[in-house]
């Protein structure tokens, strides 16, 4: 009933990487056409559409690159700057579009980039997931109190979570770029990829490491990003979830509390 109650709020989302989705801006301008008749709005409704118009901060997200790129950062900086000074935030659609055109646009409009999950269909993911290794209430309850990587049960809900979402592969690890999208705020800031792919290479020589805990310990350990569940606080939703970047300090006490036996 919770599933089915999920499935009813959330969009399903498609694609070839398991529940990943994939838009362009010719694909997202028709998807708006067909829910606006505003032409004055048109653009926002493609920067949410593909998540990277924020009406919050009245501004764009750093996910933007993915479909524009300012060939002179420091005119788009100073454009954008214009823009804030002299446009309200209420008029999110005016807005919007000024910034946007700030940028200088992907010489291919037709260009597919990952969109990033909303909360609810990261919930949705994890439920699936959850059914999918027919995890009980208890477990999950265990897993939401001491943490994703503190049971062979939790490990394997990860896995399985990366994969559901397009975001791992047992065969090409982390999927960089998306994960990147996804945990816009904070993460790729700290990532070197040489140390990355040190620290890789190093738990896929660890002995007896199974590909559950392989998968959750990459995505910790070597990019600092975690998977939390929480209460809820929603009558109709069984939990929250978040999956954020975490500074170094973190996941190192995580670290820590893997070698010396704290984390089984």
């Amino acid at each position: 009933m919770e599933l089915l109650l999920l499935t009813l709020l959330v969009m399903t989302v498609s694609g070839s990487q398991h529940s990943a989705t994939f838009k362009s801006i010719c694909s997202a301008d028709r998807e708006c056409s067909r829910y606006s008749r505003d032409p004055h709005c048109a653009t926002r409704c493609r920067g949410l559409v593909t998540r990277f118009w924020n009406d919050t901060t009245g501004l764009p997200d750093a996910t933007i690159s993915r479909f524009y790129e300012p060939r002179h950062p420091a005119t788009t900086t100073h454009c954008i700057e214009d823009v804030i000074a002299r446009s309200p935030t209420w008029d999110n659609c005016r807005r919007a579009e000024l910034v946007t055109n700030c940028y200088e646009q992907w010489s291919n409009d037709s260009r597919l980039a990952f969109v990033p999950f909303t909360n609810l269909q990261l919930l949705q993911n994890l439920q699936e997931c959850i059914d999918i290794l027919r995890l009980g209430p208890d477990i999950v309850s265990a897993i939401a109190r001491d943490g994703i990587l503190s049971c062979p049960e939790g490990r394997c809900l990860f896995r399985s979570f990366l994969i559901r979402s397009g975001l791992y592969s047992d065969s090409a690890g982390p999927i960089l770029d998306r994960i990147t999208v996804q945990c816009v705020s904070g993460y790729g800031q700290e990532l070197n990829v040489q140390n990355f792919d040190s620290c890789v290479a190093k738990l896929r020589r660890e002995y007896g490491l199974d590909k559950c805990s392989l998968a959750a310990r990459v995505v910790v350990e070597c990019l600092q990003v975690n998977l939390d569940i929480t209460p809820s606080g929603v009558g109709f939703l069984p939990y929250g979830v978040y999956f954020q970047f975490y500074p170094r300090t973190a996941a190192a006490l995580i670290r820590y509390k893997l070698e010396s036996g704290s984390l089984k």
